[in-house]
């Protein structure tokens, strides 16, 4: 049988952490067969969704935001977490514990990751590991990235919609909390390493496929290339205790890249903090990130002025959950802030926030109702202000 302590470190990093942001229960489907054992899980997830628009005729550069129209969106889609199926297969040999996985994430409209280049099919993850109790595990291909991976999935959006992302034309995705409090995980291809450590520590560090800039205040930097000349490097560490926990997590690419002219060359770094304490029927979370050259929102996103200089940044997002009988409350409130220089636009965004409520209910095991209500503002820097509402209702079902 594969050794339970190293299978669930892995599956923290997408499916224990999950659970944990909300009240639903696991129900994998496993099959066990001459040493073999075949096992699927997933969710599926179905929102109705409205945004309103501003129509005060300000613009925000890389918001995200509906302007400039008093229409408003609708539209039946996913929420922040894409539907899911996750096929898998693992055995010992030798006395390593080994599994392979295949997993799809689907969004019900199309199927666009954040850091999206040109687009393309990028909603799947496909990895392998390897580990034992005298090696920790090593991950091997495309899966949930390191950095912020606390931040995302303990945030109460995971289960809901948060902050809009194309509502007129819906992606894979919301955007939850990303971009307002964190840079979103991201799935990427690379290998990592889980040490072997206790149960109240989790210790990893992965070496990763180096990923593109991509700008949408700066036309000559939009998606240009990184160069490719070294590897992305992430890590994460975590001391769980009987109330909580607290992590953090970091990031760090080679942008080394001339277009029209202007160089970008430097190496990017975001740190975060993450910390939960639960108190009886109370969870209160809060984290916290410094960002140099590694975007807002997304991975890379804005990581670049028109100068070719590494853009800063930093974001924060503080929640409480509380949980009655099969119902949980939730307010999260969360801020971006982007550092603009004299070259940037007056359009170009310097805040964003936003205020989520959310109401969560356990109707059976594994089946989730859930409703949210959000205003997300931004401020560009003249300081112009754009809002938006956001009102949502959804099913989600974990299995």
């Amino acid at each position: 049988m594969v050794n339970k302590k190293f299978s669930k470190n892995v599956s923290k990093l997408s499916v224990a952490a999950l659970l944990a942001a909300g009240s639903l229960s696991a129900n994998a489907f496993e099959i066990e067969n001459d040493g073999w054992t075949f096992s699927l899980h997933g969710n599926v997830n179905t929102n109705v969704i409205h945004q309103t628009c501003d129509d005060s005729g300000v613009s925000v550069t890389s918001a995200f935001l509906c302007e400039s129209s008093s229409e408003g969106a609708t539209a039946v889609s996913n929420a922040y977490l894409p539907t899911t199926f996750d096929f898998g297969l693992s055995t010992t040999r030798n006395g390593y514990d080994i599994s392979v996985h295949s997993a799809f994430d689907r969004g019900l409209d199309t199927n666009e990751a954040f850091n999206v280049g040109s687009g393309g099919d990028e909603g799947f993850r496909i990895w392998m590991t390897i580990g034992n109790d005298d090696m920790g595990t090593v991950t091997l291909g495309r899966d949930w990235g390191l950095f912020a991976l606390d931040s995302t999935f303990q945030e109460q959006s995971v289960y809901g919609v948060g902050g809009p992302l194309g509502t007129a034309n819906p992606g894979n995705t919301t955007f939850g909390a990303a971009g307002t409090g964190y840079i979103f995980l991201d799935r990427l291809t690379g290998v990592t390493w889980t040490l072997p450590t206790s149960d109240a520590w989790v210790a990893q560090i992965g070496i990763l496929q180096p990923l593109n800039i991509s700008s949408f205040s700066s036309g000559d930097f939009s998606g240009a290339e990184t160069g490719s000349q070294s590897l992305g490097l992430q890590g994460r560490l975590r001391l769980n205790f009987d109330s909580g926990f607290i992590s953090t997590s970091f990031n760090s690419y080679d942008v080394d890249t001339t277009v029209s002219g202007v160089t970008a060359d430097f190496r990017t770094l975001g740190v975060d903090v993450t910390g939960q304490l639960n108190f009886g029927d109370l969870s209160l979370t809060g984290t916290y990130y410094v960002s140099d050259g590694a975007g807002h929102s997304g991975l890379l996103i804005d990581a670049v002025d028109p100068d070719g200089n590494a853009r800063e940044g930093d974001g924060y997002y503080v929640q409480g959950l509380y949980t009655a009988g099969a119902t949980k409350y939730g307010l999260n409130y969360g801020v971006t802030n982007v550092d603009t220089v004299a070259s940037d636009a007056a359009t170009m965004m310097e805040e964003k926030s936003k205020l989520t409520f959310g109401l969560y209910h356990t109707l059976t095991s594994g089946m989730m109702i859930n409703a949210e209500i959000s205003k997300v503002e931004a401020e560009n820097k003249a300081g112009g202000e754009i809002d938006n509402d956001v009102f949502s209702v959804g099913a989600f079902f974990f299995f």
